[in-house]
């Protein structure tokens, strides 16, 4: 019993580090997206995670909710933040310090 327990939790740890993963490319490709957008230069090319919930989307199903921010410079010397929310794979809100908040 113990060993099914242990191969579905190893299974279910392996699916959640793959979609983690692809949400983090998501979410960078998001952001290098707005950066260029507003012709600022996105740093260090990372997003962090720093919000992760579940929540329901338009249709009324269970997501799971991330929020990464990045960090960019609009004048190579000066560091700002950026911040993003990805519901299930859906961008849903993109933030620059210092311009207005997009709303998809």
């Amino acid at each position: 019993m113990f060993d099914w327990f242990l191969i579905l939790f190893v299974g279910a740890v392996g699916l959640y580090w793959q979609s983690a993963s692809r949400m983090g490319e998501l979410a960078i490709v998001c952001a290098r997206r707005e950066c260029k957008k507003y012709q600022v230069q996105l740093l260090d090319y990372t997003v962090q995670t720093i919000h992760l919930s579940l929540s329901r989307d338009h249709n009324d199903q269970w997501c799971v909710w991330r929020e990464y921010q990045f960090e960019y410079t609009d004048d190579g010397q000066v560091r700002s933040r950026g911040q993003l929310v990805i519901l299930g794979n859906r961008l849903v809100r993109i933030t620059l310090d210092s311009h207005n908040t997009l709303i998809h």
